[in-house]
């Protein structure tokens, strides 16, 4: 949750920088091409930057290199993480085999008198591992967290149905989340942004600045305080946000159609700076949704 968070939390720094950049080259010729040359040393920071960067313990372990996986974890976690995982990992062991051989053979004893075959379904046992361990579970195909069903005998498919049958509600909230995140339009609100003030005949490319701003600093406060507050109600109180901020667009818009079938040129500079005074606070108000909600 934190990498995702951290991760959010650059790409509104990167929107902040990029509106920036937009604004110092806005009256230079061919500014472009010096925005472009800028993102591509800051791409090459990146690969020079990733060039360090271990390979996955899960991968390391599959491929039997232990020694590099307890480098990689040690690079991650720490020593102090790893020294303690060495140290525990022999009783966890010894505590967790025996409860699984009970749930499989239980499970085999139920498998026999429904008539199927000793390779069905069944269910692992939760065992509480953290750190280095949770990769040695990925890398061995089994799993920690809660009861969790292991079909060793099934098709593809039927797994598949299995494990949307038993997570039948993460999986309709999962949906629910992703279509209402692109449905927000907060990705055409922040990138049509300039698009918006010029035909609302504003010019000022500094207003986009604000934008990077609120985007930046709003998810780093949320992603501060985000258990503090409760994801549940930053989610509503971002969607209600988002809500309102669309509607000040669309209001603003409309001023603007009635202008052009108006059709009065005396009014035009005043009707354009009654929407922007709409259009301004709602692409704000959808991009600090955003942020308080769907982003962290």
């Amino acid at each position: 949750g934190s990498l995702v968070s951290v991760n959010e939390a650059c790409i509104s720094l990167g929107f902040l920088l990029a509106f920036a950049c937009g604004i110092a080259f806005e009256n230079v010729e061919e500014g472009w091409r010096h925005m472009f040359g800028l993102s591509g040393w800051l791409a090459l920071l990146q690969l020079i930057g990733m060039m360090s960067m271990p390979e996955s313990p899960v991968w390391l372990k599959q491929q039997g290199r232990e020694q590099e996986r307890t480098n990689a974890l040690r690079m991650i976690y720490g020593d102090d993480v790893v020294t303690a995982e060495a140290a525990t990992s022999d009783t966890v062991t010894a505590t967790a085999l025996p409860s699984m051989e009970e749930g499989t053979q239980e499970d085999r004893k139920k498998s026999r008198k429904l008539g199927k075959s000793s390779s069905s379904q069944h269910l692992a046992p939760s065992v509480g591992l953290t750190g280095a361990s949770v990769y040695d579970s990925l890398a061995d195909g089994t799993t920690t967290s809660q009861n969790v069903t292991v079909q060793t005998g099934a098709s593809l498919l039927d797994q598949m149905k299995h494990i949307l049958g038993q997570y039948r509600c993460q999986v309709w909230i999962a949906l629910f989340l992703s279509i209402t995140q692109q449905l927000s339009g907060q990705a055409s609100v922040l990138n049509y942004a300039p698009l918006i003030f010029k035909n609302l005949n504003h010019s000022d490319m500094s207003t986009t600045l604000w934008i990077g701003v609120v985007k930046f600093f709003i998810t780093v406060i949320v992603i501060w305080k985000i258990e503090y507050l409760g994801r549940r109600f930053l989610l509503l109180f971002g969607m209600s946000m988002i809500v309102i901020g669309q509607f000040l667009l669309a209001f603003a818009f409309l001023l603007v159609d009635a202008d052009n079938d108006a059709d009065n040129n005396s009014s035009t500079t005043t009707s354009s700076s009654s929407a922007m005074m709409f259009a301004f606070p709602g692409i704000l108000i959808v991009v600090f949704g955003y942020s308080a909600s769907f982003g962290p």
